[in-house]
């Protein structure tokens, strides 16, 4: 299976999926390189956490390791979970959710596991 190592992927290191994935089919870094039409300092920063993973990778490696449905889902969510910046469409938000994705963006880094997981879990709708 390709979630193997599932535990590891869905916590810190979720941008591993690749490189657990490349190892599991006996490929190196090349092989996946040229799969995915990147460089491979490109797939070693994805590989690494210093990029995103693109989207487009995510039908691409679907289909070419031959996926369950149940993998293909592991393996957005590790994609979805690997992301190092998320980016905000403000455009038609109100004055309100400006501010509030503001100090979010400000605040984010020393807001304390308690609050986020009160914020959490009012964005999740468990107030």
């Amino acid at each position: 299976s390709l979630f193997l190592y599932k535990d590891s992927i869905m916590t810190e290191k979720t941008c591993e999926f690749a490189r657990i994935l490349r190892i599991q089919n006996h490929q190196v870094m090349g092989n996946m390189a040229e799969i995915l039409n990147v460089s491979v300092p490109f797939l070693s920063a994805v590989e690494t956490g210093k990029k995103n993973v693109p989207a487009k990778w995510l039908p691409m490696l679907v289909n070419y390791y031959q996926l369950s449905d149940t993998e293909a889902k592991d393996l957005a969510e590790a994609i979805r979970l690997s992301r190092t910046q998320v980016k905000l469409n403000l455009v038609n938000s109100s004055d309100l959710q400006r501010r509030v994705a503001m100090k979010l963006e400000k605040e984010f880094s020393s807001i304390n596991d308690e609050k986020m997981q009160r914020i959490y879990d009012i964005l999740k709708g468990d107030e």
